[in-house]
């Protein structure tokens, strides 16, 4: 009788590959400000931050309101929303877009939409100091108080910075500036951050914009300082 050939081993399966998993953190904040520009006074500001984030993608969600009453009266009301999606294309290099609205009216504007794309860098990424740089071209759109709109091609540049100074202390700051030929916008935000409990921290920051041309009867620069308890998760 002839042999009958052994069955060749089974293949093992190939490892399932792995899915990159996703982070999702975010912070909610919640103080009183004082101010001196154009609505100069005592408030309340409240401001969340979500972030989510991928093996080379990250979305960023901002939102801060300042708000005050004197006698019944509103003499502050800020509004600031935007959202930035961003695609790794090597460990450092990214490219950017970012919408962002804005309402003080105030500062001379009811609403104002701000659309931008361009490409960022990181240039120090350790885990006790970041430092990135972005730029592109904008487009702006504004509402005035006058009941005039604007509509103007613009260019953005910003840079944000985190040093961690102790386990227990961070210093951060972000800027912006928006350049078109109607009116420039410098934006900065400088903060220390201070480690309570477990996720709880205390933040003092100060916040300075500036417009190149406000509308009639405004000051060009608003200045706000900021104490607020900040939770993240």
């Amino acid at each position: 009788p002839s042999a009958t050939a052994p069955a060749a081993p089974a293949t093992p399966p190939e490892p399932a590959k792995a899915v990159p998993a996703l982070s999702y953190t975010g912070e909610g904040e919640l103080g009183a400000f004082t101010t001196t520009g154009n609505a100069p006074g005592i408030g309340l500001a409240a401001g969340l931050k979500l972030t989510a984030e991928g093996e080379d993608w990250r979305l960023g969600l901002l939102g801060r309101a300042d708000y005050q009453e004197t006698s019944n009266v509103v003499v502050r009301e800020q509004y600031r929303f935007s959202a930035e999606p961003n695609y790794k294309f090597n460990e450092r290099g990214y490219v950017y877009g970012l919408g962002q609205f804005e309402q003080d009216r105030f500062q001379g504007f009811h609403a104002r939409y701000s659309v931008s794309g361009g490409v960022g860098y990181s240039l120090l990424t350790g885990e006790d100091a970041k430092l990135s740089v972005k730029a592109g071209p904008a487009w702006r759109y504004t509402q005035l108080v006058t009941g005039m709109n604007e509509s103007v091609v613009a260019g953005l540049a910003s840079v944000d910075i985190k040093v961690k100074v102790t386990p227990t202390i961070q210093l951060t700051e972000a800027a912006s500036a928006y350049v078109d030929e109607q009116r420039s916008t410098l934006f900065s935000v400088a903060a220390i951050d201070s480690q309570l409990i477990g996720k709880l921290k205390a933040r003092l920051s100060y916040t300075v914009q500036y417009e190149s041309n406000p509308a009639l009867g405004r000051a060009p620069t608003d200045t706000t300082s900021r104490l607020t308890l900040v939770y993240g998760f």
